[in-house]
């Protein structure tokens, strides 16, 4: 599976592996990853406990939170046609219960990148305003884990009815928008 990180403002693209759990070499970040996944997955109602859960290896070796949807993608890869998942980027910090934790810091930056390299992205819906400043990507919005993995599967009440949102709106359409918020008055005390 595919993600980014990022690096300053540059979004680097990643791959995301299984291996063993080995509990001598996982650091505070694998346990905390480890954790989020195993009970958004159990959440989701896709993933039955296991005495060993495995740990996740990104090539180049990077860390953060925003890796969670990949490693659980990666995780249940044996569900998805590799050839499809093959075209997609997951970026995403997992909460216990399966839905989107925060915004992605740097989202641009990846958007950017997964158009440049032709893949589709995938990003919690709280990023889909910076997302749509990136003119031309093919960005896919969700709020959570199942919404992700029922478009993967060919689901109906998958992701893909929300793709429109995520769609990028030309500048000027979103220039418009932005001009067309009132901001509220404040009374300046002086009388009239």
């Amino acid at each position: 599976m595919k993600s980014f990180m990022l690096n300053g403002t540059t979004a680097t693209l990643v791959t995301c592996t299984k291996r063993a759990a080995d509990s001598r070499t996982m650091d505070v970040g694998d346990r905390e990853r480890t954790l989020r996944v195993r009970s958004a997955l159990q959440a989701c109602g896709v993933y039955e406990p296991q005495p060993a859960f495995p740990l996740f290896d990104f090539s180049p070796t990077a860390k953060g939170g925003a890796l969670d949807l990949c490693a659980a993608i990666e995780f249940l890869q044996i569900r998805f046609d590799r050839e499809k998942t093959d075209k997609f980027a997951f970026v995403g910090e997992l909460s216990l219960d399966g839905t989107f934790r925060s915004t992605v810091r740097g989202v641009v930056s990846m958007v950017r990148a997964a158009k440049a390299a032709g893949l589709i992205i995938v990003i919690p819906a709280a990023n889909e305003a910076e997302a749509a400043c990136v003119h031309g990507a093919h960005v896919l919005v969700a709020e959570t884990l199942r919404e992700v993995i029922d478009h993967l599967e060919g689901r109906e009440r998958g992701i893909s009815r929300r793709a429109a949102r995520g769609t990028p709106r030309r500048r000027e359409d979103h220039d418009r928008q932005a001009r067309s918020v009132a901001l509220p008055r404040h009374d300046s005390g002086r009388g009239a």
